[in-house]
């Protein structure tokens, strides 16, 4: 069933993050193309906005990218209200990991 209210943008923008945060050393453009499937031009315009916001940050030496601070700074307004254990487990369901 399709949603009428999905915005495919959001939906790429979100897994293109979401590879990121596999790789705390980064990846470069090439590397989230593979790993996406999407085209480079198409990431390197969703990265470029995200930096600009603070939530991808780029390393000047290897051009990499990776996840900036500011998504620890929106993180830390859900984890303020929500009880620590609480997170603990859902991150648990989630991946079936304890670590």
């Amino acid at each position: 069933m399709k949603d009428d209210h999905y915005i495919a943008l959001v939906g790429k923008v979100v897994r293109v993050v979401e590879t990121l945060r596999d790789e705390p050393d980064g990846l470069s453009l090439q590397d989230l193309a593979s790993r996406t499937g999407y085209v480079k031009s198409s990431i390197h315009r969703m990265l470029q906005s995200l930096r600009i916001h603070g939530y991808i940050e780029q390393d000047v030496t290897g051009g990499k990218y990776r996840l900036g601070m500011r998504l620890l700074v929106l993180a830390s307004g859900f984890v303020s209200r929500v009880e620590l254990a609480k997170v603990g487990r859902s991150c648990f369901e989630i991946t079936g990991s304890s670590h």
